[in-house]
């Protein structure tokens, strides 16, 4: 599923690509087009968006993408690739790893609402989450400029 979003900044200020887009919940996403004080946001819940993620309380990574949707729940997100025997336990706040270099660390993407271990005995594991910013009902979005 593909979604983005529009966003014009305040008279006299510039977008630029690759700022930043969260709320002061979490992460929105990223300006992929930008023309003067208008532009493009890459949101999080994007079907081709994914996000290096942690868990705030025991450092574990793993790649952050939206979950398989179906009509009567709101967009989650999964995260998976987690590495090794990793703790994640429903109730973790997941937040960006700064890998990759396309967002800082620390921003705040969502909480784990459950665990699936793999059914075939392996230590694979991967969580579900639900995102921080309410993407049906956004109104307003801090600007940042990455790497500055």
């Amino acid at each position: 599923t593909r979604k983005r979003l529009t966003i014009a900044a305040p008279p006299g200020r510039e977008l630029e690509v690759n700022n930043i887009v969260r709320t002061a919940a979490g992460l929105v996403g990223r300006v992929v087009e930008a023309r003067g004080g208008r532009g493009e946001v890459f949101l999080l819940v994007d079907g081709e968006h994914a996000v290096s993620g942690r868990v705030r309380r025991s450092r574990d990574q793993g790649m952050v993408h939206l979950a398989n949707q179906s009509e009567d729940r709101p967009a989650l997100l999964v995260m998976d690739k987690i590495i090794g025997r990793a703790d994640v336990r429903e109730g973790d706040e997941i937040l960006t790893s700064g890998l990759g270099e396309v967002y800082p660390a620390g921003i705040p993407l969502g909480v784990v609402v459950r665990v699936e271990r793999s059914k075939a005995g392996t230590v694979d594991l991967r969580a579900l989450i639900r995102p921080f910013v309410d993407f049906d009902r956004l109104e307003w979005v801090l600007v940042e400029r990455h790497g500055r």
